[in-house]
């Protein structure tokens, strides 16, 4: 919305000049969008993979940040503000109202803070992935995804270093907008005059003033990995073999001293020992002896625990009835030796495979 009002050509010249080079600014976070992009591809492609690791979840918070920085859309604002400031300026124009200007204000606000909650999340995410890498397990990944967290964690600073800057030169233009209708914040509602004060967080300190953004964190995929992870970090030749060295100090003095308890040798008490069951023996040579043996396991079936430890009870009815079978084919044929050997040899093939 604009209205007619009164406002110096320097003032109207700063205030485009400022909102053009912001619009500038904006648009050129192609680096920190692709970064974006890849760490969202790469949590969508290990989210089985890893679905049962801490340094994922921290990555997904970070992810779930960049989406909200999507959906704000700060550049959007800024340049619905441009198209309503005039190119050419005189005593009386069309200037974009006092509340435009507030909501873009309350906007950075918002934006600050989101960046700021991301520069938190990126840290936390580093230094879980960092656990990780240390332990070496599957340490490829790990370190893929720590670079790219480290470096939206450098961009993030960047831009939150920034988007104060912003606010900071947009701020004194309030008194000189004038409105039209009734202001759009409430008047209990104070701008806050400093946004590092009131974003609280010391993220800012120590910033570096120039970080190279021109080569995206894409171009390191072409690198050769390589089938050995120790010979990307560690060369074996250039290692000095160190003995290590033990000074006299370290030495702990030995003392005669018997430090320990004394234990009676001629103690009364006995041990108890458990006394191991005999298996019962299974000498099956004639017919005599395969009956008493079906008479036994049918009457008394306990005797021959200890044989048949692994066997349940339908194993049990089906060794009686190979039994029995065999008992009435070998007393049919008494006097023939050859069916009666047959016959005891099954039954003894039988018993051995148990």
């Amino acid at each position: 919305m604009t209205i007619k009002q009164n406002i110096q050509e320097k003032d109207g010249t700063t205030l485009r000049n400022i909102i053009s080079e912001a619009c500038l600014a904006f648009k050129n976070h192609s680096t920190f969008e692709q970064e974006a992009a890849f760490l969202s591809r790469f949590t969508y492609c290990m989210k089985t993979k890893l679905r049962h690791c801490k340094g994922l979840k921290t990555i997904a918070k970070v992810n779930q940040a960049l989406l909200r920085y999507l959906r704000m859309n700060v550049l959007h604002h800024l340049e619905t503000f441009s198209h309503a400031l005039p190119e050419t300026y005189s005593d009386v124009m069309y200037m974009p109202a006092r509340n435009m200007l507030l909501y873009l204000l309350v906007r950075l606000q918002g934006f600050g803070k989101l960046m700021v909650r991301l520069v938190e999340t990126t840290q936390v995410a580093a230094s879980t992935l960092e656990q990780l890498i240390t332990l070496g397990h599957m340490w490829k990944i790990y370190f893929l995804a720590y670079g790219i967290v480290s470096r939206i964690y450098t961009l993030s600073r960047n831009i939150v270093k920034y988007a104060c800057r912003l606010y900071s030169l947009l701020l004194p233009f309030v008194p000189v907008l004038q409105n039209s209708t009734v202001n759009w914040l409430p008047k209990s509602y104070i701008l806050p005059k400093d946004p590092h004060l009131w974003l609280e967080t010391e993220c800012l300190d120590d910033l570096p003033e120039n970080v190279p953004t021109d080569k995206p964190f894409l171009s390191l995929l072409n690198c050769d990995m390589g089938d050995s992870d120790e010979e990307l970090f560690i060369d074996r030749a250039n290692i000095e073999k160190v003995t290590p060295v033990h000074s006299v100090e370290d030495k702990p003095e030995r003392t005669t001293e018997d430090l320990g308890i004394p234990v009676l040798q001629n103690s009364n008490v006995k041990k108890r020992r458990k006394k191991k069951k005999k298996d019962t023996k299974l000498n099956l040579q004639t017919v005599d002896d395969l009956k008493l043996f079906e008479k036994d396991f049918k009457s008394n079936p306990e005797k021959y625990s200890d044989n048949f430890k692994k066997l349940d009870k339908m194993q049990c009815s089906m060794l009686h009835k190979l039994v029995l079978k065999c008992l009435k084919k070998s007393l049919k044929s008494v006097n023939n030796p050859v069916i009666v050997d047959a016959c005891l040899a099954e039954v003894r093939s039988a018993l051995s495979c148990l």
